[in-house]
């Protein structure tokens, strides 16, 4: 579910450096879901939606610049980006087995229930 939210998704197409990059970029105003403004970071992609910089944000320096330093970031199989259009498409929903690192599920379970 975590690799399924907006920042983690505009961070993974290469539109951030970062994810806490990526979540101002949200905040801001520069993102779209499927042509509609979003600006809740935590806003959960689901398979199919197009995401895409605005067009009014698509010629601001900042962007060019994130463009240059992401572009060797390999992306994952389950996103589509172009970059030439600056739009991005969650083509399947990220298993288990195509996170880049292990997860300890057990210990994010102990950790959350204690803050109950």
């Amino acid at each position: 579910l975590l690799q399924g939210r907006l920042d983690n998704i505009v961070w993974r197409m290469g539109l951030a450096v970062t994810i806490p990059a990526a979540r101002q970029l949200v905040v801001h105003r520069h993102v779209e879901v499927n042509g509609r403004r979003v600006d809740r970071p935590s806003f959960h992609v689901k398979p199919g939606d197009e995401i895409s910089i605005r067009e009014r944000s698509r010629n601001k320096p900042f962007i060019a610049s994130v463009l240059e330093q992401t572009a060797a970031m390999p992306r994952p199989a389950w996103i589509e980006f172009d970059p030439a259009k600056l739009t991005g498409k969650l083509v399947t929903a990220p298993e288990r087995s195509d996170l880049p690192f292990e997860l300890n599920e057990q210990a994010i379970v102990e950790f959350y229930s204690q803050k109950l």
